[in-house]
């Protein structure tokens, strides 16, 4: 694996969702924007006390949640108050998995 001074700008990343009525869960490739040190640290103040929707629309820039037709759904802000709305611990998930993908490349390099 090649080790690269400066990171790509986004990663992808599986975040395993929670699916209701006992049925599992569901594995959705996402992609993320990287933000180092000082940008992870500015987006944890910039966001302190306000809804995690807004937090998570500057970090998401590509997932594989489907809408109705099959095809992926857009990424916005009501898609995500629908995904919280039916998954209620998606957005949870969704922070965890992207603050863990950050954590572990750190620890790993």
């Amino acid at each position: 694996m090649d080790f690269f001074l400066n990171p790509k700008p986004t990663f992808n990343c599986p975040v395993t969702l929670s699916v209701p009525e006992g049925k599992g869960t569901a594995d959705v490739e996402f992609t993320f924007n990287y933000k180092d040190k000082e940008a992870l640290d500015a987006w944890f103040k910039k966001y302190k006390n306000k809804p995690t929707v807004d937090a998570l629309l500057e970090v998401i820039n590509g997932w594989g949640v489907l809408d109705d037709a099959g095809a992926k759904a857009e990424i916005s802000k009501d898609n995500l108050i629908i995904l919280n709305k039916k998954y209620p611990r998606s957005l949870s998930e969704i922070l965890t998995a992207y603050l863990n993908a950050l954590q572990d490349s750190r620890a790993k390099n």
